[in-house]
């Protein structure tokens, strides 16, 4: 069994703070296995990641802001320009052959995916988000993970 984290900011995103030497040691610890680097509208920082660590320890991600919330796209090898409806987001993430990934649905704080925008998109969705350790004013993690059930969707927690 492998340890992941899908959902992790670096000093590089405003609401992140791990470092570079932090995330050397997460994986020399063998904190975890594998680090998915999801800054907010960017790619450069888990780039550079992943050549000083590697492809099996570092995975490329990007929390890219849509009109309709926010959409992780895994395994990118190029940013995607933020401001773009969900799916033209989905289907620029699908173009690269990533991993659509749903962080912290229903949320509203933090600019999660809405469900009714959740539901029209599902069939495109790879993995949701059913735990998130920043969900301090409600936690929607029982009912994203019953969504993510009810339509035979993978759930990360």
């Amino acid at each position: 069994m492998y340890k992941v984290d899908l959902h992790a900011h670096s000093e590089a995103s405003v609401d992140g703070g791990i470092t570079a030497e932090q995330y050397a040691g997460i994986l020399r610890n063998e904190i975890v296995d594998v680090i998915a680097i999801t800054d907010h509208d960017r790619i450069d920082f888990a780039a550079g990641m992943q050549k000083a660590l590697g492809q099996d320890k570092i995975i490329i991600g990007e929390e890219i802001t849509t009109s309709q919330g926010e959409i992780i796209g895994l395994y990118l090898t190029e940013k995607i320009e933020p401001g773009m409806t969900a799916q033209e987001t989905i289907d620029e993430i699908h173009l690269q052959n990533g991993v659509v990934y749903i962080p912290h649905p229903f949320e509203k704080v933090r600019k999660g995916i809405q469900k009714e925008v959740l539901m029209a998109l599902i069939d495109e969705v790879d993995v949701v988000e059913a735990f998130n350790g920043r969900a301090w004013s409600k936690n929607y993690g029982p009912e994203a993970a019953a969504t993510a059930k009810q339509n035979n969707v993978p759930i990360a927690s």
